[in-house]
């Protein structure tokens, strides 16, 4: 008999419940992290074949296969801490993975599921939305009322120890996401928060390691 079976082929059981988005699922944030495509808080059958709204729940497809999705094929990093992921990025081989509070740093290295892990999770870290996050050449940066932080995946390394805690939460005003960019050629993080006056930017340098604090910078009232 030939040893090759559809599991074997496939990586997948034949009678799985699910391996594809449909128009009734969905997903907050997704990344593509080596071979694979990782959905985070998302929309979608669950492992007995029920429907339902997973927030503490990362899907990952197949290697090389972006849109196949087994229902089997999932994480759930923090579940018992009563939050859902609001945001995922990659930066080698590590899957950043926020939520409101907390962030969580997965080693996805592996060429298999089983040899991937947990590598930190980080306190008061997390964001309200994916435009809190972005990627440079040194890692991923993102900001919440708290700070602004950049790793590549091994620790965190917080950039405004030069601003005052009371001066950044102000200028953050953590009642609407933080919008953060990166421009390469100067090597910046911008931040744009949303305090009384959002056209303000906290713009960081990182070859001189330096803010920049530059008011009225944004001109479209929207």
């Amino acid at each position: 008999m030939n040893p090759m079976t559809y599991e074997s082929i496939n990586g997948y059981r034949a009678d799985s419940d699910a391996v594809s988005l449909s128009k009734s699922h969905g997903w907050k944030d997704a990344a593509v992290l080596g071979t694979r495509a990782f959905l985070a808080n998302v929309n979608y059958v669950d492992e007995f074949g029920s429907t339902k709204a997973m927030g503490d729940r990362i899907l990952y497809s197949m290697p090389n296969k972006f849109d196949v999705f087994p229902n089997t094929k999932f994480l759930d990093i923090g579940a018992d801490d009563g939050e859902s992921f609001t945001a995922i990025e990659g930066f080698g081989g590590m899957l950043f993975a926020f939520k409101s509070t907390n962030m969580y740093i997965i080693n996805v290295q592996s060429g298999s599921p089983a040899g991937w892990g947990l590598a930190g999770k980080y306190d008061y870290m997390g964001v309200k939305s994916p435009s809190a996050i972005t990627k440079s050449e040194f890692g991923i940066a993102w900001a919440n009322e708290f700070g602004c932080y950049i790793s590549s995946g091994q620790g965190v390394q917080k950039l405004t120890n030069s601003i005052s805690d009371t001066t950044w939460a102000t200028f953050m005003n953590d009642s609407n996401p933080v919008l953060l960019s990166y421009e390469p050629n100067e090597k910046n993080i911008i931040v744009q928060g949303n305090s009384s006056s959002s056209d303000d930017l906290y713009v960081f340098n990182m070859v001189t390691k330096s803010w920049t604090f530059s008011a009225n910078m944004v001109t479209d009232g929207d």
